[in-house]
């Protein structure tokens, strides 16, 4: 199971140049190609927003993934 949650900096970054986060695509291409590793999932949210607002946002972002991943067996 993950949950995401972030501030509406990240759902608006791309705004002022017309290209809007598709918050809901990049999720489900990360399910489908990563495992759930949050720490990356956050980091690569944000490099996304920044990339989009060409690393000067207009609005501040903040995201918090946390995942319950299932314990290896040895």
């Amino acid at each position: 199971m993950i949950a995401i949650a972030f501030t509406d900096g990240l759902a608006y970054a791309g705004d002022r140049k017309g290209k809007r986060m598709d918050i809901a695509g990049f999720i489900e291409s990360k399910i489908s190609d990563d495992p759930a590793t949050p720490e990356k999932w956050a980091d690569d949210l944000l490099t996304c927003a920044l990339e989009l607002d060409d690393n000067r946002p207009g609005d501040d972002i903040s995201v918090v993934v946390v995942a319950i991943i299932p314990e290896k067996q040895d």
